[in-house]
């Protein structure tokens, strides 16, 4: 600066920008008891679309969800994810039906993947056996 012709020496100063960094990662873990949890490795100040402020928050409904994270007074972009919550099928009905040479069958009408309490994975059973048989 010049005042009243005289001319100070040249100030300084060193800038260093901070580059807001990408926006976080966000998995959805879908559970089977009709939750779903959300997870991000991203660190600094959370907020999610919930209102949540840790790394893992559950919730109970399906959708889009987001978080953005604060670090070093830089915030990211939100990062999302979708979750979409499963419910565990009910209890397979097993039907006992008779059969020839002292068998039962045993069946049921659920679908996905069966397995007996013999290790069988079919739909219907024979078994010679009395007692308690299950399929999940």
């Amino acid at each position: 600066t010049t005042v009243d012709g005289c001319t100070s020496a040249a100030g300084t100063g060193t800038a260093a920008p901070k580059t807001t960094p990408s926006a976080p990662a966000v998995t959805a873990v879908d559970n089977c008891d009709g939750t779903s949890t959300l997870r991000t490795p991203a660190s600094g100040t959370l907020v999610w679309s919930t209102g949540a402020s840790t790394a893992s928050t559950p919730v109970n409904s399906g959708g889009g969800y987001s978080v953005s994270t604060t670090v070093a007074g830089c915030t990211r972009a939100a990062g999302t994810g979708t979750a979409r919550p499963n419910t565990a099928p009910s209890a397979p009905v097993v039907l006992v039906g008779g059969h020839s040479d002292r068998k039962n069958t045993l069946s049921t009408t659920a679908s996905g993947t069966l397995l007996w309490r013999t290790g069988e994975n079919k739909a219907s059973i024979n078994v010679n056996s009395a007692g308690d048989y299950s399929v999940t």
